[in-house]
């Protein structure tokens, strides 16, 4: 900053006078801001120099001397005064300015300090927020990643699923129990067959490459004296006593020829089997025909089913079939089915009845019977 140059004659002022006229106006331009107050201390404390003959003497801070008429000036240069070259009234002076000067920064240091904490206060209330906030993010990753497990996890179980269904279901489901065997099959046992063309699967009862069509025993729980539709789509345990289904053993015997083995036993517990090397059942248009021929010759049992073909009255080749709301059998006077409590082939009435009396022509009444099927 510049000063302008004075005299004490100019003033009026005596030099001590003068001199802290000089001062007063460094002090009143300095203190305008901090920064100007400090680097007034640094050019008083460091470059003030004044003669300690002040008085009598020229003073070793005249940067030069100006002459008007008979009276002396002397100009002084403030950049080059010292503090010990100051008496004991300047000095006095000069440290009260410090005074001022101390007590400013101070004050400016505390408003520093009050407007730091002020900042800190809001830095950490900023940081609060943003540590809520990252908690916050933090759940939700923690949530998404939860969710991203339960995903892994269920898609693991579905490929576990497909496994398991692609090791019991290696290929198309079976035709006939014939197949259940030739794709691995050995137990005996309830299994999945579905003949060709046949809407959906169904359960059967398999021994060795035979599918059973039917099983009963004297006494069972299960009553056979049912109607057309109990027939047609099956009834019973295959585990126990059961009739498979007449459109079901329809879907069967057209795939192809078949044999049927009926196996009895007798009330003195003798068993006897008839087998029968072609056998079809017909369509439901024709009241499920029974088409039965071959008999074999080597079956311990009478023929009790073929025989009618050649036109017996009693015999079920041929007949259509009946139940208790369906009349097919061939006599006139009553009905069959109602007569003997079940469903069956019936002529004009029997030779043979495997669901009601449990009857076998020349056995006579007999304690079980059973009827399985198998392609040739």
């Amino acid at each position: 900053m510049f000063i302008k140059p004075w005299s004490k004659e100019e003033t009026g002022y005596t030099e001590y006078h003068f001199k802290l006229l000089c001062i007063g106006r460094i002090v009143r331009n300095k203190m305008k801001t901090v920064l100007l107050l400090i680097v007034l201390v640094h050019f008083t404390l460091t470059n003030f120099t004044v003669s300690q003959e002040l008085h009598l003497k020229k003073p070793m801070s005249v940067s030069a001397v100006k002459t008007v008429g008979s009276n002396t000036a002397y100009i002084y240069n403030i950049e080059t005064l010292k503090f010990n070259d100051l008496n004991l009234t300047e000095k006095s002076t000069l440290r009260g300015v410090q005074t001022i000067i101390s007590a400013l920064a101070e004050h400016r240091v505390q408003e520093d300090q009050q407007k730091m904490k002020t900042d800190i206060t809001q830095m950490n209330t900023v940081i609060q927020q943003q540590a809520v906030l990252l908690s916050k993010i933090n759940n939700i990753v923690k949530q998404q990643q939860t969710e991203i497990n339960q995903l892994k996890e269920t898609i693991v179980e579905m490929n576990n699923s497909k496994n398991i269904v692609a090791q019991l279901s290696p290929g198309p489901i079976p035709r006939d129990c014939a197949e259940v065997y030739q794709n691995g099959a050995t137990a005996p046992g309830v299994y999945d067959i579905q003949p060709l063309n046949f809407s959906q699967p169904f359960k059967a009862y398999c021994n060795n490459t035979w599918t059973y069509i039917h099983h009963k025993t004297h006494g069972s729980a299960l009553n056979f004296h049912k109607d057309w539709n109990s027939y047609k789509n099956g009834f019973g345990n295959l585990d126990g006593d059961f009739w498979l289904g007449n459109e079901k053993i329809h879907a069967l015997t057209k795939q192809g020829k078949h044999s049927l083995y009926i196996g009895i036993t007798t009330l003195q517990g003798r068993q006897q089997f008839s087998l029968y090397k072609s056998f079809k059942v017909g369509a439901e248009n024709s009241n499920y025909e029974l088409i039965v021929s071959e008999y074999d010759k080597s079956s311990s049992a009478e023929d009790n089913l073929q025989y009618g073909q050649a036109g017996g009255d009693y015999y079920h080749g041929n007949r259509a079939f009946s139940t208790k709301d369906k009349d097919n059998d061939g006599w006139v006077e009553g009905s069959c089915a109602n007569t003997n409590n079940g469903g069956w082939w019936y002529a004009n009435c029997l030779v043979a009845d495997l669901t009601g009396q449990l009857y076998w022509y020349d056995d006579g009444s007999i304690q079980s019977a059973f009827m399985k099927i198998q392609k040739t």
